[in-house]
């Protein structure tokens, strides 16, 4: 199998325009953990789609140099492989695109339906499909002037985005409304504050099921206003995995189309696991993952997204490994 990768940042995503430094580093992590993993695998092949201002990513893998415009570059490039891994934010939908381009050019997609990225990008959309289906979740509304009861303040965000760009805890609703009506946060939408314990589950979906991989604690920072994720401990919270337990099921029901690798973030509330916003997509956990559970992270991925359910028999270990990404 000839296997493409496209991370987007450090793939070309920016070709042509400045490289945001913070965004490549992160892009440029969660790529090497992927190579990691692939590194020495019988019967795979690998291409990285990489910008061109970059160093070449790993020695032994070819290199798709990306110079400007990259879609057509990409699309090139998925024509010259059997499969493609892409990771890209769900942002000005992005990933949607790029999983429909792998889609309609034939190619198998080591990832989510583009339907499914959708929904799933879009923090009301989410929240809509899984309060249809029972699940609580926090409630997301994207009209300043009505804003959702809260006894510990508000989280204004993008509605589609990656990471905690833009996320803001504040505690009156002038200050709310003068965010949302700021330049600086596109599409913003707005959440009660659910006080609780941060961590995101790392899901991998296959032949209509789910198994947890990753009970992951969540490592956040605050300037001001302002939220930070600066990382994740990998199988970090698994105390919470009984409280966990049934979730993975219920979103993937609640959201078809889920495959592969998925990312959940929650809130342990007093009241219980909370979800916060689902990733369909790698997310920084990754990085960690393999050492984590004692198994190729990336070979449990492939086996999924060819609806192999051996995934399900594979024993893991639950070691805690903890992922910087900033501080």
């Amino acid at each position: 199998m000839r296997l493409l990768i496209i991370e987007f940042v450090t793939g070309g995503g920016f070709a042509g325009a400045m490289l945001p430094e913070s965004l490549a580093a992160e892009g440029e992590m969660m790529l090497q953990a992927v190579l990691h993993d692939l590194h020495g695998t019988a019967g795979i092949s690998v291409l990285v789609a990489r910008d061109a201002r970059l160093s070449r990513p790993a020695a032994w893998c070819e290199v798709a140099d990306i110079e400007d415009t990259p879609w057509p570059r990409w699309a090139a490039a998925i024509d010259a492989v059997d499969a493609v891994l892409p990771v890209a934010p769900e942002t000005d939908g992005l990933l949607e695109r790029l999983n429909g381009l792998v889609v309609a050019r034939g190619r198998h997609l080591l990832g989510c339906d583009p339907a499914a990225v959708r929904i799933a990008a879009s923090k009301t959309r989410t929240a809509a499909a899984l309060q249809r289906a029972g699940i609580e979740v926090i409630p997301t509304s994207s009209d300043a002037g009505r804003l959702p009861a809260s006894e510990y303040g508000w989280v204004v965000k993008p509605d589609e985005g990656a990471g905690s760009e833009h996320t803001y805890h504040l505690r009156d609703a002038g200050s709310v409304r003068e965010r949302m009506n700021s330049a600086g946060t596109a599409a913003p939408v707005v959440q009660p504050f659910v006080p609780g314990e941060p961590i995101s589950l790392s899901l991998l979906c296959a032949a209509g099921r789910v198994r947890l991989l990753g009970c992951n604690r969540q490592l956040q920072s605050r300037a001001g206003d302002a939220l930070r994720q600066c990382g994740v401990v990998v199988n970090g919270a698994i105390e919470h995995l009984a409280a966990v337990q049934p979730l993975p099921g219920w979103l993937c029901a609640a959201l078809p189309g889920l495959l592969g690798y998925v990312g959940v973030d929650l809130v342990i509330s007093a009241r219980g696991p909370v979800v916060v916003e689902v990733n369909p997509r790698l997310t920084t956990a990754y990085a960690g993952l393999s050492a984590s559970i004692g198994f190729n992270a990336f070979e449990l991925l492939r086996r999924a997204c060819a609806n192999d359910a051996s995934v399900f028999d594979v024993p893991l270990d639950r070691r805690r490994v903890e992922v910087r990404t900033h501080g």
